[in-house]
């Protein structure tokens, strides 16, 4: 394996900070191509790569992007679970979550749970990948959704004003569900 930075990056070898670094908190994202998703970043949001770990084969492992300064993960993973192909209409059919009697779909039922641990372990995997949304906050929402629509998102749901802000929803070709939106002047 191979990584190489994308951008200019010096790490800090300086004297001690006088101030704790602060928090940051990025996304991580499971993918069954990690190629094909950074392909899909970068044409629909405009993000660029700073890090790069490619496997034997040359193909990426591991990359981090960033979306002006925003950044996030992705790793191939051959089995991401089922949220990696939500949008694909044959994944959705066959996934536990698109089944009725799955575990996934009534994780709470007690029946769910009455089965195995190992049973109930699976459906919390299952329904934890299914309830992340990722917040992209910019500056035409309406732009960018279209962009990400042309790139191979799914519409979740059309831009529009609510509590606000302007946002709109997209799945990605990957299963992750985005938020494009921005805050409205009060």
């Amino acid at each position: 394996m191979s990584h190489r930075r994308t951008e200019s990056f010096t790490p800090y070898d300086g004297p001690e900070l006088s101030s704790p670094p602060v928090p940051n908190i990025a996304p991580w994202l499971s993918v069954r191509d990690a190629q094909q998703a950074v392909g899909f970043y970068a044409a629909a949001f405009g993000a660029t790569e700073l890090y790069r770990l490619d496997g034997d084969a040359g193909r990426i492992e591991i990359a981090q992007l960033s979306i002006g300064g925003a950044t996030f993960w992705v790793q191939h993973d051959p089995d991401p679970g089922p949220a990696a192909n939500a949008s694909s209409p044959a994944a959705n059919a066959s996934s536990p979550a698109a089944n009725a009697s799955s575990p996934a779909v009534h994780a709470s039922s007690p029946e769910a749970h009455a089965s195995s641990p190992a049973a109930h372990a699976s459906s919390l995997e299952v329904s934890a990948r299914s309830r992340v949304r990722l917040i992209l906050s910019v500056d035409d929402p309406d732009a960018i959704f279209a962009q990400s629509v042309s790139a191979g998102a799914t519409p979740v749901a059309e831009v529009h004003e609510e509590y606000g802000w302007r946002t709109g929803r997209i799945t990605d070709p990957f299963g992750h569900d985005w938020e494009l939106s921005k805050q409205l002047p009060a």
